[in-house]
C-alpha cells in the first residue's frame, strides 16, 4: 500500500510542476528531466524555493513537523513574523495574504477546512495548514536529507528548540502591555505559545538559550499574560484575561509544576523563595511532587524546601500529597 501511495504522491508532485509550465517548450523540457523518486522530487522542490523565502519555508516546515497540534493559517503567519535575529515578534513581517504560505512551500503543504466547536456550542470553520503527505514529514526528518543537496533544510537538529524559543519570543512581545479579550484576536499565536511552550521546552537536551528567555518572561506583564492566557492550574477555564494578579502564584511555582528544571534552578539562584505559598497545590515542592517531576522536587529539597510546610494547597503539605498520590 505504501508503494502505491508513494507512486500516487509522485504523480501529484509532477503534475504540480508541469502545471506551472506556461509554454510548450518549457513543458517539453520539464518532461525530459522528471525526478525518478519522491526523495528527488522533494529535494527539487526545496531547491526551487526562492532564496528570499527559504528561511520562511524552513520555519513553516519545522513547525508543521514539530508543533503540538495542527496550526491555523493565521497562526503560521505569526510564526514567520517572529524575528529570530532580533529575538522578537515584528508585526510588520506578517504576510499580507496568508495564502502566500502555500506559494512559499509549493507542493509540500496544503490546507484543510475544519469545523470547530465554540465555547457556547456554536461552530465555525477554520483553515489549517498541513504537510501535503506523510512522506513529506518522513523525508524532512530522515538522515537522507542531511547528506543530500538540500542539507540546509535539515529541520531535525533544532526543531523543538526553535519552536520553544519562538513561543517565548512571541509571549515577550507582551512584556509592556496587558493582553485583553478585546485585542487577543489580533495575536493569533498567543494561545498556542502560552499553552505549549513548556512542552517544547521539556523536549530540549540543552535549553541554555531558552532558559534565558524564560527569565525574561518572568518579568513584567509577559508573565501575567502567560498565566491569563493559559493557567496551568486550571483544567476548565484555562484562558481568563481578567484573572486577578493577586491570584497568580510565583514563577517558581509554575516552573516547578511544569517540570522545567533549568528555569527552576535559575530562579533559585536569583533568590526565589523556595517555600513561597500560592497556587492550587500550595507551593513549588508540592506542585513538582504531584506532577511527578522528581528531579525538580529533589532540587527544591536541596535548596531548603520544607516538606512539612502547611499551605493553602489541596493536600496540606508535601508529605500528605505524596501519601494521597501513592
Amino acid at each position: 500500500m505504501e508503494g502505491a501511495q508513494g507512486m500516487f504522491r509522485w504523480v501529484v508532485c509532477q503534475l504540480d510542476v508541469l502545471r506551472k509550465c506556461l509554454k510548450v517548450d518549457a513543458l517539453r523540457k520539464a518532461l525530459k528531466c522528471l525526478p525518478k523518486t519522491l526523495d528527488e522530487t522533494y529535494a527539487r522542490i526545496l531547491v526551487s524555493i526562492d532564496e528570499n523565502y527559504s528561511q520562511d519555508a524552513f520555519r513553516i516546515l519545522q513547525w508543521l513537523v514539530y508543533s503540538a497540534r495542527p496550526l491555523r493559517m493565521e497562526e503560521m503567519v505569526e510564526v514567520i513574523a517572529i524575528d529570530t535575529e532580533q529575538s522578537q515578534f515584528n508585526s510588520e513581517n506578517r504576510l499580507p495574504d496568508p495564502r502566500d504560505l502555500l506559494t512559499i512551500c509549493s507542493s509540500l503543504v496544503t490546507t484543510i477546512s475544519v469545523t470547530t466547536e465554540g465555547d457556547y456550542g456554536n461552530s465555525h470553520q477554520i483553515t489549517e495548514l498541513r504537510l501535503a503527505h506523510f512522506s513529506v514529514k518522513e523525508y524532512l526528518i530522515s538522515d537522507r536529507i542531511r547528506t543530500g543537496t538540500v542539507f540546509q533544510y535539515d529541520i531535525q537538529s533544532r526543531g523543538e528548540e526553535e519552536i520553544a524559543q519562538s513561543c517565548l519570543k512571541y509571549l515577550l512581545h507582551f512584556q509592556r502591555g496587558v493582553l485583553t479579550s478585546g485585542n487577543l484576536n489580533t495575536f493569533p499565536l498567543a494561545l498556542y505559545a502560552a499553552e505549549h511552550w513548556c512542552r517544547h521546552f521539556r523536549a530540549l537536551k540543552a535549553p541554555d538559550q531558552a532558559s534565558k528567555l524564560t527569565m525574561q518572561l518572568f518579568q513584567g506583564d509577559a508573565f501575567q499574560n502567560w498565566i491569563r492566557l493559559c493557567d496551568p492550574d486550571s483544567d476548565f477555564e484555562r484562558t481568563n484575561m481578567k484573572k486577578n494578579i493577586r491570584s497568580i502564584a510565583s514563577p517558581l511555582y509554575y516552573t516547578s509544576r511544569e517540570g522545567l528544571f533549568e528555569p527552576v534552578s535559575l530562579l533559585l539562584e536569583k533568590g526565589a523563595d523556595v517555600n513561597a505559598q500560592g497556587g492550587y497545590y500550595g507551593n513549588a515542592l508540592q506542585a513538582a511532587s504531584l506532577g511527578g517531576h522528581e528531579a525538580v522536587a529533589a532540587l527544591l529539597l536541596e535548596k531548603g524546601a520544607d516538606v512539612n510546610a502547611q499551605n493553602g494547597g489541596i493536600y496540606g503539605n508535601a508529605l500528605q500529597a505524596a501519601s494521597a498520590t501513592g
